[in-house]
């Protein structure tokens, strides 16, 4: 019995090691990706506190920001609220300023979907003043990635109030931001973005959206496009149901774990690291 006792402390400490908890917030990312919410949430259960205090910047990003997405996606809008203003509280408490820019980000993209235009523009308000508030005490690298936040929050901002001409100059200039720094996924899902918003501006965009989708699917990011927007989910299936084209994108999340032997899942990076993170 003591033995049995020893032992099932032993595997929660190593559990809740900063290094596991660290992985595991990188692989539950993953699985998020590839539509599995439960194994998402068991990889990332009993370790947040553990990331709060320890984890490196990005690893207590991506818990977050993956716990906050698969709220939404389940119907569990306050649940998923919370979970950014927890972030945000952890960020200013470590004083991690481009942290809270994220929180901020990921809670336009949420009114967003809603077409909750106020709440974006006052949201996208908010994060320009953070940016100027810190950039001071920042190097360029930082600048440069919270301007594409800047950039995709007001691009949202826009969409929510269908203001579709108005998203295409941000959404512009945050592409360029992110493939100036290497950021994958940032980088399609953005691309995908514009090429739904020039469709409602009346532009011819199925071959960028095609684009937007192999790329997406070449690096396992099946919920890439639902996860930014339902309607441009919608319309990404639309336009490959046309090429007959198998989809990437899920507009809701599996339950259950998928079979043994899926095919592995490559990340693409969210966010490089600052020097003072």
């Amino acid at each position: 019995m003591v033995g049995t006792c020893r032992g099932l402390r032993e595997g929660r400490a190593a559990r809740r090691a900063p290094l596991s908890c660290m992985v595991a917030a990188l692989l539950a990312a993953a699985v998020w990706e590839q539509n599995r919410p439960a194994e998402a949430i068991a990889l990332l259960a009993d370790r947040l506190d553990v990331l709060e205090r320890v984890g490196l910047p990005e690893t207590l990003l991506l818990a977050y920001r993956t716990l906050a997405r698969i709220a939404v996606a389940e119907g569990a809008e306050p649940r998923a609220l919370q979970l950014l203003a927890e972030l945000r509280a952890v960020a200013a408490a470590r004083d991690l300023h481009r942290l809270g820019i994220v929180g901020l980000s990921e809670e336009v993209r949420l009114h967003a979907k809603r077409y909750r235009a106020e709440s974006c523009a006052e949201l996208a308000l908010r994060i320009d003043a953070e940016i100027a508030a810190h950039a001071a005490s920042h190097g360029s690298l930082w600048e440069r990635q919270v301007e594409v936040l800047r950039h995709v929050a007001h691009a949202q901002a826009a969409i929510a109030a269908r203001e579709w001409r108005r998203a295409v100059e941000p959404l512009r200039h945050a592409e360029v931001g992110a493939t100036a720094l290497s950021l994958g996924r940032v980088g399609i899902e953005i691309k995908g973005l514009r090429a739904w918003v020039l469709s409602q501006c009346g532009e011819h965009t199925a071959a960028l959206m095609l684009e937007a989708a192999d790329l997406a699917r070449a690096s396992g990011l099946l919920r890439l496009f639902a996860d930014a927007h339902p309607d441009l989910g919608q319309w990404h299936d639309e336009v490959l149901a046309g090429r007959n084209v198998p989809s990437t994108s899920l507009p809701a999340p599996r339950a259950s774990a998928p079979a043994t032997g899926a095919a592995p899942v490559r990340v693409l990076p969210s966010m490089a690291l600052t020097p003072k993170e």
